[in-house]
């Protein structure tokens, strides 16, 4: 399925790197080496070219192709498949805050990283679900509170949530105590004020 939709995309889009496109669905690019597709879409220098680049370029490669695959997972606004959309909120993850060009684009990737943490605890994967969790706060650190306050709310009350799965009593703490600190009501925090209980 995933390598079907990969020769696709380079059909439709000229511009991708077929390296990149594989070590987005491989999420490891030592793995590209063995990758039974490499060799058909990859010229032999391309690995090579990805250890070349800076930081920065390789951080904004993976904003751009990240942002490029979670568009392809929603049809009518619902996710269709769970294993391309976990792969490009990775991807988004790895490129990380500094490299998004649009700051509105902070709030839409902090929402993308709580579906996925949602979805992570659905599947029982508490430990990938704080990640998402922890990577959705970074994007909306700067004014979390007085400009994203619903998304922040869900954020640390889920991060809480998650933590206490873990028995990460420090962690729920930490999230419980921002959360109070800025909630404009107490509704807002009840429930992560009722983790800190059960964890103590």
């Amino acid at each position: 399925m995933v390598q079907c939709f990969v020769l696709h995309m380079i059909k439709s889009n000229k511009q991708v790197c077929s390296y990149y496109i594989l070590m987005i669905c491989t999420s490891d690019a030592r793995s590209l080496t063995a990758h039974p597709l490499t060799p058909l879409l990859s010229p032999p220098s391309s690995s090579a070219a990805y250890e070349l680049e800076s930081t920065e370029e390789r951080r904004n490669c993976h904003m751009k192709y990240g942002i490029l695959l979670c568009t392809h997972t929603f049809v009518n606004g619902v996710e269709n498949n769970s294993s391309l959309f976990f792969t490009s909120v990775n991807q988004i993850n790895k490129g990380g805050p500094d490299a998004i060009q649009d700051p509105n684009q902070r709030s839409k990737i902090a929402e993308l990283n709580v579906k996925a943490g949602k979805l992570s605890i659905v599947l029982s994967d508490y430990t990938t679900a704080l990640k998402f969790f922890e990577h959705g706060i970074s994007y909306i650190r700067e004014d979390c509170w007085t400009v994203h306050y619903d998304i922040s709310v869900d954020l640390y009350d889920a991060a809480a949530e998650a933590a206490s799965a873990l028995a990460n009593i420090e962690a729920v703490k930490s999230y419980t105590d921002e959360l109070i600190e800025n909630a404009h009501s107490f509704d807002d925090s009840l429930h992560c004020k009722l983790l800190l209980l059960i964890g103590l």
